[in-house]
């Protein structure tokens, strides 16, 4: 199978026709100089093999005249030495990469920037539309050709629901947890399958893996309150003399300072030393808290600044792409049981897929069908 940039392969496989096509001409360019290269260098060595006669490398490959060859040899090194010689006038130094594998781990990081861009765009432009603005006006606002706007637009657009507001917080929270309880579900009905740790994992393992991973990544972008436990009795009374601490150092500050204004006050706060008791009761009250709902594994994870129902439109496109990748004909499979995981874990992310535009599109949780449990 001839090479190509895993940007290249995967967007081959993209529901947007453009984006295949323009694909499609960069696998052309990149494998006709791939071949180019490789046709170059067979004839070097096939001229170092004649001794460095041009003129029998030129009889045996087949060309008309010596000249001929020549001046096809000649011309893939002067194009080469083209690319290579281009003038640049930069507008400030290169980054600084410790080593190689920095810089490939920061291009693949711009590749996946550039992929969450246009896993963005289908959305964005009907929503645009979909609220009132022209195809001229989304080009002229955004950039994007006039005319893939205008391709864009079905004769209806299908809005999603409003996922901004109070009321949705509700159904995100609940959702979240619907996902967290259908990972753990799947999880523990893949344990039956790992008969064996040493090996690799089961089918089943690596769907439950896509979903558990996925579900920690919604709680913490869009509900990072939903699986906080309810707050217990000795934690509720440690709150409520930790702030029956606070509002007696603001009382004290208001009796000592009694014309000062509220602001006045709340710089007074901020410069003053708190008291003992207060630290003590703040102590008190966040080691309770802590362990109640334990350490966020996720604290270092990036949180998003997208609308929920941006996230989630991108999200969607993710995992199609994804699954259609897992699923590509073209697939490297080590046996029949790699086959099995790579669909297993394609299936993963089609029902996410699914789930999230339930979501979208009617503002409700989505039905997840758990092992033992079908809803």
């Amino acid at each position: 199978m001839l090479p190509l940039p895993d940007h290249v392969t995967a967007a081959l496989t993209s529901r947007d026709p453009l984006r295949v096509y323009r694909a499609a001409e960069d696998a052309q360019e990149y494998l006709a100089d791939y071949l180019d290269s490789i046709k170059a260098t067979a004839a070097g060595t096939l001229v170092t093999a004649h001794g460095g006669n041009k003129s029998a490398a030129a009889r045996e490959l087949g060309f008309n005249s010596p000249q001929a060859f020549a001046a096809w040899f000649n011309r893939r090194g002067e194009r080469t030495g083209a690319a290579e010689a281009a003038p640049h006038a930069p507008e400030q130094p290169a980054l600084y990469f410790r080593n190689p594998d920095e810089a490939r781990d920061a291009l693949g990081d711009w590749f996946l920037e550039q992929q969450s861009v246009t896993d963005r765009l289908e959305p964005l432009v009907l929503g645009a539309l979909a609220v009132g603005l022209t195809p001229e006006e989304v080009y002229r606002l955004s950039g994007i050709p006039l005319t893939t706007v205008k391709r864009m637009r079905p004769a209806k657009i299908e809005v999603a629901a409003d996922l901004g507001g109070l009321e949705a917080m509700t159904v995100l929270d609940e959702t979240a947890r619907a996902l967290t309880a259908h990972a753990l579900a799947l999880a523990e009905a893949a344990r039956a399958d790992d008969q064996d740790e040493s090996l690799l994992r089961s089918p089943a393992s690596c769907g439950a893996h896509i979903w558990s991973v996925a579900a920690r990544a919604f709680v913490h972008q869009l509900a990072p309150a939903a699986l906080v436990p309810a707050e217990t009795p000795e934690v509720r009374a440690l709150r409520k003399a930790f702030q029956n601490q606070i509002a007696a150092q603001d009382a004290a500050m208001a009796a000592a300072h009694p014309n000062a204004t509220d602001e006045e006050l709340q710089e007074l706060l901020h410069d003053a030393e708190p008291p003992a008791e207060l630290l003590a009761a703040q102590k008190a009250y966040d080691t309770a808290y802590r362990e109640l709902v334990g350490e966020d594994d996720d604290d270092s994870a990036p949180t998003t600044l997208l609308d929920p129902d941006v996230w989630l439109a991108a999200q969607i496109s993710q995992f199609n792409r994804e699954a259609a990748t897992l699923r590509h004909p073209d697939r490297y499979l080590s046996d029949e049981r790699d086959g099995a995981r790579l669909d297993a874990m394609a299936g993963a992310y089609e029902q996410l897929a699914a789930a999230y535009l339930h979501l979208r599109a009617t503002g409700t949780v989505p039905p997840l069908t758990t092992p033992g449990n079908p809803r």
